[in-house]
């Protein structure tokens, strides 16, 4: 499956970096029918920045226009591995973004609103909810950062 194949004078689709998005570039057109294409890397496949970042699979941003592409990303990745009959470690195990300050919580709850307003499922948690969902967080009060609440999405994940 992954190996060298002798270079064409001529392609369809030139996909440059064979990472997630490349690789995922190459599978969708493929999909569509869109078979000469060539992926091309300087190294190995998800040897670069895919295969050293956290890889979570989210949708709630903060912007209109972006937060039906991270729903319709969220929504594929949750059908691949069956699609593909191959184990992704795909653990929707859900997202906490901390607000450690006022101003940090007023923007999590600016991103809960738009969320709520595009369908994503996020929501404002406080303490004791965020101490249900990770028992080994530090709650104590004076803190350097303390946790005053959080942005949670059940749905996302990391992969």
């Amino acid at each position: 499956m992954w190996r060298r194949y002798p270079l064409q004078d001529r392609y369809d689709v030139i996909i440059i970096g064979a990472g997630v998005h490349g690789l995922s570039t190459a599978y969708y057109l493929a999909k569509q029918g869109v078979t000469n294409v060539a992926v091309i890397d300087k190294g190995y496949v998800g040897g670069g920045a895919s295969g050293r970042n956290t890889a979570i699979i989210r949708a709630n941003y903060l912007t209109r226009e972006g937060i039906p592409f991270f729903r319709e990303s969220l929504r594929l990745y949750e059908d691949l591995a069956t699609e593909l009959d191959f184990n992704l470690l795909f653990d929707q195990s859900g997202r906490l973004d901390l607000g450690h300050t006022d101003s940090a919580v007023f923007g999590l709850r600016m991103r809960t609103g738009m969320n709520r307003l595009l369908g994503v499922d996020s929501r404002m948690i406080g303490p004791s909810e965020i101490k249900e969902l990770v028992p080994a967080i530090d709650l104590r009060k004076g803190k350097h950062l303390p946790v005053l609440a959080a942005l949670y999405q059940s749905s996302a994940g990391v992969v």
